[in-house]
């Protein structure tokens, strides 16, 4: 007969062998870190068991202000230009002139190489028919030398016709100036200078006789020959000694040779000048 003490042990030993079948079959807890161990604790005695969220008052967080866009805000940009930004432009380009040793000879020359190019017949596009008579090298070269040049016979002419004196004046004050140019051919061919005083101006009346010879040699197609070219209009190159003194001269100078082989590198001509300032706004 059972008695009831050996139920209790059988109940007793059934349920601990459970407990250890439990405990075999789960898998093993990593330890747990004493100081992890004592935290847990803690906020678990210290918080409620039962939390109420819904009475936590709620936080919204700081709404930041609206920036401008930048395409709304004005924006005022200044940018100054002037010759302090810019690197110093080259002088321009001058040879041998028979003025050279005149106090004003340099500003005369550079006078002279501007009118060509302002001039209504490039000077420097013209092959003359006589040319090999004037300057051997001329054909071949380039247009700075080939203006050169021009401006070499203009000075020996000058030589001639008034002995570089700006305030000379001939055939009884009809003509003035360097080249002794008449107000009247000087309104003929269209020249900015068409009063004696104006033509007294030695770099005007060099304006105006480029301006005149532009319209000879490209008409005639020759430096000067007989009446034509520049002997059109000035009577030293319609004498045959003093033509010849004038070619002689200009046939001697570096820019008259027969080059052989290629130029040194040309000037650029000079940029032009910039605005002093202006301003730009970008507005939306």
């Amino acid at each position: 007969m059972v008695s009831s003490l050996h139920v209790a042990r059988w109940t007793l030993g059934g349920a601990f062998a459970v407990i250890a079948g439990l405990a075999a079959s789960a898998e093993p807890l990593a330890p747990m870190d004493p100081h992890l161990r004592s935290a847990a604790f803690m906020s678990e005695s210290l918080l409620p068991l039962h939390l109420d969220v819904s009475a936590m008052p709620t936080v919204e967080p700081a709404q930041r202000p609206r920036a401008r866009a930048l395409a709304s805000i004005p924006v005022e940009i200044t940018v100054q230009t002037g010759a302090e930004r810019r690197p110093e432009p080259r002088p321009v380009f001058t040879a041998e002139a028979r003025w050279d040793d005149r106090s004003q000879g340099e500003a005369w020359s550079e006078s002279a190489m501007a009118a060509i190019e302002e001039a209504p017949r490039d000077l420097r596009d013209i092959v003359p028919a006589d040319i090999d008579a004037w300057c051997p090298g001329y054909e071949r070269n380039p247009p700075h030398l080939r203006a050169a040049f021009w401006v070499g016979t203009v000075s020996a002419l000058a030589r001639y016709e008034s002995n570089f004196n700006p305030q000379a004046q001939g055939g009884g004050g009809a003509w003035h100036g360097l080249l002794q140019i008449s107000p009247a051919t000087a309104r003929h061919y269209g020249c900015d200078a068409t009063s004696a005083s104006e033509l007294h101006d030695g770099e005007a009346n060099l304006e105006c006789a480029i301006r005149i010879m532009s319209r000879t040699v490209a008409r005639d197609g020759v430096v000067a020959a007989g009446d034509r070219g520049i002997a059109a209009d000035w009577g030293p190159m319609s004498n045959d000694k003093l033509q010849g003194q004038i070619r002689d001269w200009v046939q001697g100078q570096s820019y008259c040779e027969v080059q052989t082989a290629v130029m040194a590198s040309l000037i650029p001509p000079v940029r032009p000048t910039a605005p002093d300032a202006f301003e730009v706004a970008l507005l939306d």
